[in-house]
């Protein structure tokens, strides 16, 4: 069974492990991205996430389907995105994988989240708080050519605007 979904409500842990839960499942591994309150030493007010929704819950399924094929005990997935405003502390991403014995589900947790932040077309907005008008932060994740594209725009109150590589772009130079 997986489950993916784009929500505009706050995520759960409780649900998601009841999702997942399953007899036959000796363990239940997930990962919460959470919204923190820093960004490159700025403070950070929120996030806001939009995306495409038809393409990001297919892409989302289409992960599912690779998850199980890499590990094939993996019994139940449950892949949860926030949409819309995401206050500090509030999670953003829920990733719960059950399978019979921990590894399996452990190590598919990490390859899901690394994966859906490069591949899932998902897109944030990062509100930062400056003492003077407001600073905000694009970075943009979407597929073109198979390849995910981040960046960062940086807004400045003057109008003035730079475009920076977001350190998880594939394509960087090291």
């Amino acid at each position: 069974m997986d489950y993916c979904t784009l929500t505009k409500d706050k995520i759960f842990l409780e649900e998601l492990v009841e999702q997942v839960s399953d007899a036959r499942c000796g363990g239940i591994a997930s990962f919460f991205g959470t919204t923190r309150d820093n960004f490159q030493g700025k403070k950070v007010e929120s996030l806001e996430y939009e995306a495409h929704e038809e393409m990001a819950i297919k892409e989302m399924f289409k992960l599912c389907k690779e998850i199980r094929e890499k590990w094939t005990d993996v019994c139940k997935i449950a892949i949860v995105h926030r949409l819309g405003l995401v206050e500090v502390k509030e999670a953003s991403i829920a990733i719960v994988i059950s399978s019979p014995h921990r590894k399996d589900c452990l190590e598919a947790v990490q390859f899901a989240i690394d994966k859906l932040k490069a591949t899932i077309p998902i897109w944030k907005k990062v509100i930062i708080n400056y003492l003077h008008p407001a600073f905000v932060t694009y970075v943009s994740t979407f597929k073109e050519s198979l390849m995910p594209i981040l960046c960062l725009q940086e807004r400045y109150s003057n109008g003035e605007s730079s475009w920076k590589e977001n350190a998880e772009c594939s394509w960087k130079t090291k």
